[in-house]
């Protein structure tokens, strides 16, 4: 996973033990509500202009319990993220389904986790109590300074 959209991830896991902040960048905020799940329960949102890194100009993030499976959820959410111009890749894991997607400056991190996940970027803990029959979906947006790296195309996934 590429610097930058590892950055992403982290952001969004942060983003589970915040509430959500209100000055984000509105296209950011737009884009992640456009990709998440209609039906959802906010976990937390998180914003950040320009904090400290020379890759990332702003950032926008939430998490959300969405009910369903992972597939059920996921499968929506790469074609979303298609539908708004990104170029998506996937990658999974037991417990796990992430999608990072590319756009010209923008990056897209996403993760869709079920109960009992084990993922490198969120850590579980007493604070992600994933409710039965329930995933957590946590998303991040960016938008960088240079044009964001894209993966090896191997990885790339189609709605």
């Amino acid at each position: 996973m590429s610097r930058s959209i590892a950055a992403l991830a982290w952001l969004a896991a942060a983003s589970l033990l915040t509430g959500c902040a209100p000055g984000a960048n509105d296209e950011l905020r737009s884009l992640v509500d456009e990709i998440a799940p209609a039906d959802r329960k906010t976990v937390g949102c998180e914003w950040e202009s320009n904090w400290g890194s020379a890759d990332v100009k702003s950032y926008y993030g939430c998490a959300w319990y969405v009910p369903g499976t992972i597939a059920r959820v996921g499968r929506p959410l790469v074609s979303r993220a298609i539908a708004e111009g990104f170029t998506v890749y996937c990658d999974g894991g037991a417990k796990t389904f992430e999608i990072a997607g590319v756009q010209g400056q923008k990056a897209l991190a996403v993760e869709v986790l079920a109960d009992g996940f084990v993922s490198s970027e969120i850590v579980a803990a007493d604070d992600v109590d994933i409710p039965p029959g329930h995933v957590l979906v946590a998303i991040g947006a960016a938008e960088l300074n240079a044009r964001a790296p894209g993966r090896h195309p191997s990885s790339r996934c189609v709605a």
